[in-house]
């Protein structure tokens, strides 16, 4: 039994905040569970870059050591391959006219921030709380743009929705192709509500609504960052399921409180309820019901355990780009590692990651675990679509399965082509089941066809439901099980994923 490889991306920085750009392989240790792993991938991700303007400088591939739990191969981590493409999200969450006014006021400094996150190989959606406004895109003039619109337009939301052409805000794919967080949230099915009692503050919230967007942000490969502008937020229930959907998704929060700096107000003694502080545990009892005060007073515990649960930060200064500006620092300035779980079972459970510098005075951030892989036939359907679509998105190669695919181009007039894809899988690598004098199965295929530059043109899901008679699955077994589809493209060079 094997384990898949398990790649972390972890952010170091020294006393004052700065990122921490030199240190070595063998100065990181990386615990799973408890146990100590055998880091077999490293490479520091230092990447110069002019604000707006140029690329990130090409970083040499690094070839590291052998695995020795596996077939003896060369590891190799690749951070200009289209599956190294970063993707956040920025959202806004403002309501007040005195929160979108300090937004407004510091404008420039917004934009000057942003200038310095985005780049050629960083894709960015903005969102209205957990409504998608613009889809995934490099263009900085078009996230300024919508970014502007949302804070100082009142009753933005309303107006949007109004608005059933959605025309200055749906420049999707036609500008920038790529992949769609509109086409992600799609596939996604309804998260069931919680219970009535809690409704409708979780409603107001949008966590629960948040939490089927952060699902949709797994499927991507490599850190995710969510960047939220919000007015604090409370602790509940929810937020903890939203962590747990976070750390599953590998995305982190960086959650900027637009209130600006919060005094606490005093907390009365007898709101607190402590009867007795004579009893054990008190300071457990008093912490428990001062975070049930700070959900009542609005303040920003929930904000900070989410980000700080997630491997991001949380900032409630009066200067907002300074959050933003510290997100492209850690966008640029961050170091990869991976392993092999030395617990190879495909259990499902959630794994636990702590990572140890050897030097002292610096702080370490990366996500706090994964989820263990399901047998494939053990998941639910929309697990197994998404494990799919990740295999698709992540640019490694899968073996495990002996398949062919062939594509012919047959020109079109007007400059398109039609494009047949033909897929081939040996018949006996498909398990079958007899059940009614049927042999039964089921055969899904995920393919994306994308231009060299790595943007999406087409995404096909098919899932093929086989119930053979005795004829047809003896030739099954001795032949090869076809699949086809077809693609309309223009000229140029494509890469095709099955």
């Amino acid at each position: 039994m094997t384990a898949e490889l398990v790649e972390l991306d972890v952010i170091v920085t020294d006393s004052r905040g700065r990122p921490v750009r030199d240190l070595q392989k063998d100065d990181f240790e990386v615990y799973e569970d408890g146990v100590k792993q055998e880091i077999v991938a490293f490479e520091r991700v230092i990447e110069p870059h002019e604000p707006g303007t140029v690329a990130p400088k090409a970083l040499s591939e690094v070839r590291l050591e052998k695995d020795k739990a596996q077939e003896s191969r060369d590891i190799s981590l690749r951070t200009n391959s289209p599956s190294s493409v970063r993707y956040s999200v920025i959202s806004i969450s403002v309501g007040k006219d005195e929160d979108r006014a300090l937004l407004a006021a510091r404008k420039e400094k917004l934009f000057q921030a942003l200038e310095e996150l985005i780049s050629p190989t960083h894709r960015i959606a903005v969102t209205l709380g957990s409504e998608l406004i613009l889809d995934f895109t490099s263009d900085l003039e078009l996230v300024k743009d919508t970014f502007w619109k949302i804070i100082s337009t009142p009753n933005f939301f309303r107006a949007y929705r109004e608005d059933s052409t959605h025309a200055e805000f749906a420049q999707i794919q036609q500008e920038t192709g790529g992949i769609s967080l509109n086409e992600l949230l799609a596939r996604q099915e309804a998260i069931p509500d919680v219970d009535a009692e809690q409704a409708e503050y979780l409603q107001r919230i949008g966590l629960i609504k948040l939490r089927q967007l952060i699902r949709a942000l797994g499927v991507l490969p490599g850190r995710k960052h969510f960047i939220w502008f919000n007015g604090g937020l409370g602790y509940s229930d929810e937020l903890e399921r939203l962590i747990s959907e976070a750390n599953r998704a590998g995305v982190s929060f960086y959650i900027i409180d637009v209130r600006g700096l919060v005094a606490i107000p005093p907390v009365p003694i007898d709101q607190l309820g402590i009867a007795d502080p004579r009893k054990k545990n008190v300071a457990k009892d008093v912490f428990r019901r001062l975070r049930r005060y700070s959900n009542v007073s609005g303040l920003s515990f929930g904000s900070r355990v989410l980000a700080n649960s997630t491997g991001g930060r949380f900032y409630g200064l009066n200067w907002p780009e300074v959050g933003l500006r510290q997100v492209a620092v850690d966008a640029h300035n961050y170091y990869r590692l991976a392993y092999y779980p030395r617990n190879p079972k495909a259990d499902g459970k959630f794994r636990h990651i702590r990572v140890k510098v050897k030097r002292s005075g610096v702080t370490i951030r990366t996500r706090a675990g994964y989820l263990a892989p399901k047998p494939f036939g053990e998941m639910t359907v929309e697990e197994r679509r998404d494990h799919l679509l990740r295999a698709v998105l992540s640019g490694k190669s899968y073996r495990e399965l002996p398949t062919s695919v062939h594509a012919y181009v047959f020109p079109q007039p007007g400059g398109e082509a039609v494009v047949p894809i033909g897929i081939e899988v040996e018949g006996t690598a498909i398990p079958l089941r007899r059940e009614g004098g049927r042999y039964r199965g089921r055969v899904e295929v995920v393919m994306q066809v994308m231009t060299e530059a790595g943007h999406l043109v087409e995404t096909v899901t098919r899932a093929i439901e086989l119930k053979l008679r005795e004829g047809s699955y003896r030739r099954l077994r001795t032949g090869v099980f076809r699949y086809s589809v077809e693609v309309k493209v223009r000229p140029g060079q494509y890469r095709l994923r099955v």
